[in-house]
């Protein structure tokens, strides 16, 4: 499963990842189907088990426009932007 969140002007990766979330939630109360509950379930543990303070500390603070992809490792969440990694200089 990958996610796509838009980072910037100040929303940063946590805030994204909720929106995401709740609109998914609100979406699925409106259509009462089982359609986004993959999403739903795989933004619900990222937002559970991330450490958000150290994703911030690595450029995901909303300070820059930015789409990333998370997607699920083994046990850990992956995050890249779409044209490359995060991390790399």
């Amino acid at each position: 499963m990958n996610v796509i969140l838009k980072l910037g002007d100040g929303r940063d990766i946590e805030t994204a990842a909720r929106e995401r979330y709740e609109e998914l939630k609100a979406e699925k109360k409106e259509d009462d189907k089982s359609e986004g509950d993959e999403e739903l379930d795989f933004l619900s543990v990222f937002l559970d088990e991330s450490n958000f303070d150290n994703l911030k500390r690595f450029g995901l603070d909303g300070s820059k426009e930015m789409e990333v992809v998370v997607k699920k490792e083994g046990q850990d969440f992956a995050i890249s932007k779409t044209w490359g990694s995060v991390f790399e200089s």
